[in-house]
């Protein structure tokens, strides 16, 4: 099933109401080998999503939300503010669709004089399994 039919779906409970399907377990990666939280990013305690590793790293963070994930549409992220500068990274909704697939996603930074890769490496392909209400 493609993800914006999964998406599109909602599940009715007993007492008639709506509730659409977020993904979530289908993130929480974000580190790659040389990285780790605190070096690579930092995660959202409040939602869930994928933290990404960022390279040459100096305080920066970025977080891509579920919803961001799953929202099928080009997505510019911040890079939180490191050495009193931030940077952008843009994500294609193909870089979205191969992240739900499981692959990981590395993207260039906006240039401040210097740029970073930031990676987004999903824990595996986001399925009925893995998806939460």
């Amino acid at each position: 099933m493609q993800r914006r039919e999964f998406l599109t779906k909602l599940i009715i409970l007993p007492t008639g109401l709506a509730v659409v399907a977020l993904i979530s377990d289908c993130g929480g990666g974000g580190s790659s080998p040389g990285e780790s939280a605190a070096n690579g990013g930092g995660s959202s305690p409040s939602s869930s999503g994928l933290t990404g590793a960022i390279s040459a790293n100096h305080s920066h963070t970025v977080f891509l939300t579920d919803a961001e994930l799953a929202g099928g549409a080009d997505v510019i992220l911040d890079l939180t503010l490191g050495n009193g500068h931030t940077h952008q990274v843009t994500l294609l909704a193909s870089d979205l669709d191969t992240l739900l697939g499981g692959t990981p996603v590395s993207k260039v930074s906006t240039a401040f004089g210097h740029t970073h890769t930031v990676t987004f490496t999903p824990l595996g392909p986001c399925t009925s399994t893995n998806i939460t209400m």
